[in-house]
């Protein structure tokens, strides 16, 4: 997303040359600036600077498009917004906060980065947050992963997991989220 695009919610086409204005600013400097979806739906998409921010509220089950050709009539982008738990998974060195698209992959016990399925998820919040960790075989001899370290539960700060993929064929782990819970998906294909 760029300033001057046009972001709007619920809708599968772009109006064609549209005339509209950014978010208002707060009055204050000292007051967030937010942008409620709920209330005004399309806008420009406004030039942020001087390191401040603003804060987009977007209703309940809505998609966001992306709209940069103003004769031009498809969205650029669309995006779906998902509800679920605020973590911050780090693995490898490097911080993810859109962690469901985190997974990995094995062929014959070995992954494609040796420390593909050795993570930290960081709970900022006082709420406990369910794990569930479901195992998926298939195929004869195929193994399930080994679980060298985990919890049932993410407790605040910092939760540690680590997996041994098995030797079958094929191994694979991804993570998700449903109804405030987290899953982590392990399965071994021969």
């Amino acid at each position: 997303m760029s300033p001057g695009q046009i972001l709007s919610t619920s809708t599968d086409y772009c109006a064609l040359d549209s005339k509209v204005s950014t978010p208002a600013k707060p009055i204050s400097a000292n007051d967030s600036w937010i942008w409620d979806l709920e209330y005004r739906n399309i806008a420009q998409i406004p030039s942020i600077k001087n390191n401040s921010s603003i804060i987009l509220k977007v209703p309940e089950f809505e998609e966001l498009s992306v709209c940069s050709n103003p004769n031009h009539p498809l969205p650029e982008t669309n995006i779906t917004v998902e509800r679920g738990p605020e973590l911050i998974l780090t693995r490898e060195g490097i911080a993810h906060r859109m962690w469901t698209s985190i997974w990995a992959a094995s062929m014959n016990g070995t992954l494609l980065h040796p420390e593909m399925a050795d993570f930290d998820i960081y709970n900022p919040s006082n709420q406990s947050i369910p794990i569930n960790i479901i195992q998926t075989t298939l195929g004869d001899g195929a193994q399930e992963w080994t679980i060298v370290e985990s919890t049932s539960m993410l407790e605040e700060g910092n939760n540690n997991f680590e997996f041994t993929p098995s030797n079958s064929t094929f191994s694979t782990m991804r993570l998700d989220h449903q109804d405030g819970q987290v899953y982590i998906y392990l399965g071994s294909y021969m």
